[in-house]
């Protein structure tokens, strides 16, 4: 008879839940897929950590904090994810973040690679949180998605997360496949618009241009992006962007690969702590 490791009385610690079953988990699970799995854990926790305490929906960082596996049940690898406060050791609900956790689960397992790669106006409202489309549009964060649930891939395998509230996703080898698609960054983007998230630096501004032309710099490198405001700002607020750091949303214009036009929707002044920049394989 197995021991039951996880009590009644502890439903509410743990951040979610994650059981892997069928013919690839029969007691036995390949080194490089668990450590895959553990690292892709980690990853994507760190990326809304830093996602919601940057849109202050949290009020703690990655620097706070201290992440844990709490333990294993034979054949099932059945797993719970814990944080705790480096500092004062008290568990952190973060209901904020397994609910972010769950809901980009359940939104990448129910489109294909493609949809998600180009984003619509209509799949943003249908996400309706600013930081899930943020996470989407990272390439880290997808690598690390897919890094997790690799090891599902044959008939009868599955991966299920499920949240302290009850809410859960099974991931199936169709899904998985879905996101191992999705973790290989597509060669070149095609010519078009889409909408972004994106950080970086107003490099200039031009008063004088009916429509308020900025230039902007991608995490303040590389060549300045022509920008117009979509609902033009008064001329005093446009004079205090010049130099400043911003999170800008909007439609980009493509040619190729490149950046050409940014029509800007929204934007929002980022502080010293928030301004963080992409490695060459996120941009």
């Amino acid at each position: 008879m197995q021991t039951k490791i996880f009590t009644d009385d502890e439903i509410e610690k743990y951040l979610f839940e994650i059981v892997f079953h069928g013919p690839s988990f029969e007691g036995v699970m390949e080194i490089d897929a668990l450590a895959k799995e553990i690292q892709g854990l980690e990853d994507i926790l760190k990326a809304g950590v830093h996602s919601l305490k940057k849109s202050k929906r949290i009020n703690i960082g990655n620097d706070d904090i201290i992440i844990y596996v709490a333990a294993f049940e034979k054949s099932s690898f059945k797993k719970r994810i814990l944080i705790f406060n480096k500092k004062t050791g008290e568990y952190q609900h973060l209901i904020a973040l397994s609910a972010l956790m769950i809901t980009l689960f359940q939104f990448v397992s129910s489109k294909e690679p493609d949809d998600i790669r180009q984003l619509t106006p209509a799949q943003i409202v249908e996400i309706r949180d600013e930081v899930a489309v943020e996470l989407l549009q990272s390439p880290a964060f997808l690598k690390a998605t897919a890094a997790i649930v690799q090891s599902v891939s044959t008939e009868g395998d599955m991966c299920k997360f499920t949240a302290p509230d009850k809410k859960e996703i099974t991931i199936t080898p169709e899904i998985s496949r879905k996101m191992q698609e999705l973790a290989v960054p597509a060669e070149e983007v095609e010519d078009g618009e889409f909408y972004e998230i994106i950080p970086g630096r107003i490099s200039k501004v031009d008063l004088d241009a009916s429509k308020r032309h900025i230039g902007f710099k991608y995490n303040g490198e590389g060549d300045t992006i022509d920008a117009t405001f979509e609902e033009k700002p008064d001329s005093e607020v446009l004079k205090s962007l010049l130099g400043a750091w911003v999170e800008v949303r909007g439609n980009v214009s493509y040619v190729g690969a490149n950046r050409k036009h940014i029509t800007i929707k929204e934007y929002s002044v980022m502080t010293q702590g928030q301004i963080t920049f992409s490695s060459p394989e996120e941009q």
